[in-house]
């Protein structure tokens, strides 16, 4: 049995070792977090249940803003919850730890295996976070996540069929966040960038390698993951606020300040199983962004609500920033990590491909997920070399770096085939660098032209003539070829050129309209002067 400390007076709920937080919650929330019961019993459907488990793995420690003496709880499973005394260090080690953090939030810095570290002692000169050749090992196959399912399928004769094969979900990874810096990971799906942020959180342990993580973690993984749905939005603010470590008078002075966040003012006291999602990731956010944290591990949290949420909460990272919290974040969202993150890395099959300023990551990540759409021949050769790329004016052969808005460009470039290619279609595209928005595409077989056959080693010429009208800034200048009707590329290069847009800022949006204005009286009115 493992012993979980309810705040307040301190009194002792019991559960199993192994239950999940919340199972089977039945208590009134403000009793839990209060402390005015234990091992209290709810009735429900003819039973009685024990509600113990609902705090389980939550140290008092955690939960309470003044504790003079150590706690320290003995579990043959979970193993030694330990405080100590008058230091600004909490270390928290085995599974109790990690299923604390499972409700998408962590509140105490921790050590554990493989390392995790916390010093409540400031970011300042230091890293916040520093990741030092993470490896994580997983095994294919395995069917069943409990031991109650195995015993299951035990007894139905149930068989393994899959076979046990291991892989590195990450493989050597390393990296640094200090504080007031914003640290942006993406990357494809099944890339490793969950398990890493999970690594971070505590919920899962590195196979191999060091993570440090100093200061309060404030993680936004799993939104609204500790939310009982009998429980209202009232209720379930201090349930969640109380096991992300927010004190009950904590919680109190912020509540407001929550409520108004998640905008749920009106459905405060309906039970939170009749939420949609959007307003169930509203009040997770809302909850761990008042944890008050030196450390911010968010995960695709701004894909579930609408605009207004998303600005908030973007706004809201922002002053943390100021504040000097160092935030890492995982999106698929490429515009809002160039703008918001300083630097970013992109990891591929859970290996470190690049890591820099936030804008050349996304570069990067889009140059590789167009690697599975590129044909290869014989030894991963290329069908189809492009060379003597340029940008020049339509009757120049000086090439261009800097154009103003509306002005004619002419873009070149030559292929020489490796392989047959009957209809080959030639691409163009631009993507404006700030945040690597695709603002045109096109291709000669969409404009109407039957390209000329192509044969091993054909040499093609190409030319395009468009005008750049776009407000001023950086635009990178892309190509493809593939056959017509294809779905995989011959070449394909999103960057391959680079075009500054420069002049007065007389307009902005996504492009320049070349617009002139006239204003003309119609009729004149004499204007009497009135006696007050």
């Amino acid at each position: 049995m493992v012993h979980s400390m309810a705040t307040g007076v301190g009194v002792r709920a019991r559960a199993p070792c192994g239950s999940a937080v919340g199972n089977r919650f039945l208590l009134r929330v403000d009793e839990i977090v209060s402390g005015r019961v234990g091992a209290h019993k709810m009735r429900r459907n003819g039973r009685w249940d024990r509600a113990a488990g609902a705090l389980r793995g939550v140290p008092r420690a955690w939960m309470t803003e003044h504790h003079s003496s150590a706690v320290r709880d003995q579990c043959p499973i979970t193993g030694r919850i330990k405080r100590e005394t008058g230091a600004t260090d909490i270390n928290i080690a085995g599974e109790a730890d990690r299923r604390a953090r499972l409700v998408g939030g962590a509140s105490a810095p921790s050590s554990r295996a493989g390392r995790i570290s916390g010093k409540g002692d400031g970011l300042g000169a230091e890293p916040a976070i520093t990741a030092h050749r993470v490896f994580k090992k997983f095994r294919r196959g395995e069917q069943f996540d409990s031991l109650r399912d195995l015993v299951a399928a035990h007894l139905r004769g149930r068989r393994r069929s899959l076979a046990r094969a291991e892989f590195w979900a990450l493989h050597d990874v390393g990296f640094e966040v200090r504080g007031g810096e914003a640290f942006g990971i993406i990357g494809p799906n099944g890339a490793g960038k969950s398990t890493l942020l999970k690594l971070l959180a505590g919920i899962l342990r590195p196979t191999s390698g060091s993570i440090d993580v100093r200061g309060r973690i404030s993680a936004l993984i799993e939104l609204g993951a500790g939310f009982h749905g009998d429980l209202t939005g009232r209720e379930n603010i201090y349930l969640n606020a109380s096991i992300l470590g927010m004190s009950r008078r904590e919680t109190r002075r912020k509540f407001d300040d929550i409520v108004a966040f998640a905008g749920i003012d009106d459905f405060l006291d309906t039970p939170v199983k009749r939420y949609s999602s959007g307003m169930h990731a509203r009040l997770g956010f809302a909850i761990a962004a008042h944890v008050d944290p030196q450390v911010m591990l968010v995960d695709e949290v701004l894909s579930v609500g609408d605009r207004v949420f998303r600005s908030k909460c973007v706004e809201k990272m922002r002053a943390f920033l100021k504040q000097g919290v160092a935030i890492v974040f995982v999106s698929h969202d490429l515009g809002t990590v160039s703008r918001f993150c300083d630097r970013a890395m992109v990891l591929l099959r859970g290996q470190e491909a690049y890591t820099g300023p936030a804008t050349q990551a996304v570069g990067h990540y889009y140059n590789a997920c167009a690697e599975p759409l590129l044909i290869r021949g014989a030894e991963e050769a290329a069908p189809a070399r492009v060379s003597n790329v340029r940008l020049t004016g339509p009757d120049s052969e000086q090439e261009l770096t800097t154009v103003r808005p509306g002005e004619a460009v002419r873009f070149q470039f030559e292929v020489r085939y490796d392989m047959d290619m009957a209809w080959p279609s030639y691409g163009l595209s631009v993507i404006r660098m700030e945040d690597h928005l695709v603002l045109f595409e096109t291709s000669s077989s969409r404009l109407g032209l039957r390209s000329p056959p192509a044969r091993r080693g054909d040499h093609h010429a190409v030319c395009y003539d468009f005008q750049m009208n776009l407000p001023p800034g950086e635009y990178a200048i892309g190509l493809h070829i593939r056959e017509r009707d294809a779905m995989t590329y011959a070449v394909q290069d999103a960057y391959v050129s680079r075009l500054m847009v420069d002049s007065a800022p007389v307009s902005g949006g996504l492009v320049y309209l070349d617009p002139h204005v006239e204003v003309s009286q119609l009729s004149h009115h004499s204007f009497a002067a009135v006696a007050m």
